[in-house]
């Protein structure tokens, strides 16, 4: 999967000139939290509506309300824009996408293609595919145990899991807080018949199993 896969490609953007009021309005309108600033048709910065309201009562923290939203209707995006944008291209993968935003603890990522402006990458799209690889809106099962970190381990649970008639829907690890030589497993599957016989083989074969019911 790649970030042209979940990147979005109608994007909302604000010229340099234009007032840091109208970015707030358009911002707010099209519910999202980053916008691109466009110098014509070039990539000049970006803001985020966080940003924004951090920006104005620094420049304001004498003014009242009436003052501050003067203020903001002079000010353009060019006088308050993020100009050291970390950008990507579509053919990136999209877990490389989510380090680099969580690297950089930044919410969005444009996307440039032969340096034009063709999608932004978000941390809300990051949600959705991890909603979409771990399989969390489906319903039945998810086991959670830790297995031995070596080769044909993950094929030995599925196989006794198999064996009640279920689907995996998504499979998935880590080595987070998992002891040396093991790895966390998680994995989420259809509902089977017989939870007790399942939770028992997987017990006497791994220790320590957890299984929810969805």
């Amino acid at each position: 999967m790649f970030v042209r896969d979940f990147m979005t490609k109608k994007v909302i953007t604000a010229q340099i000139d234009e007032k840091v009021s109208d970015a707030i309005t358009k911002m707010k309108e099209n519910k999202i939290k980053h916008l691109p600033i466009m110098d014509n048709d070039k990539i000049f910065g970006i803001v985020s509506i966080k940003e924004i309201e951090e920006y104005s009562p620094s420049k304001a923290t004498s003014l009242d309300i009436f003052e501050l939203h003067y203020l903001l209707s002079k000010m353009t995006l060019k006088e308050i824009a993020r100009r050291d944008v970390i950008t990507i291209t579509p053919d990136v993968a999209i877990e490389e996408a989510g380090a680099i935003m969580y690297k950089n603890r930044i919410g969005a990522l444009p996307v440039l293609e032969n340096n034009k402006l063709v999608g932004i990458i978000s941390d809300r799209d990051i949600f959705k595919l991890l909603i979409s690889i771990t399989a969390a809106q489906s319903k039945g099962i998810r086991i959670y145990t830790q297995i031995s970190d070596t080769a044909g381990t993950i094929a030995e649970i599925t196989n006794i899991i198999s064996k009640f008639n279920t689907k995996v829907h998504a499979i998935f690890t880590c080595y987070e807080n998992a002891p040396k030589e093991k790895r966390n497993v998680v994995i989420r599957a259809t509902d089977v018949s017989d939870l007790n016989e399942l939770e028992s083989q997987l017990t006497k074969k791994y220790g320590s199993v957890l299984i929810q019911k969805f």
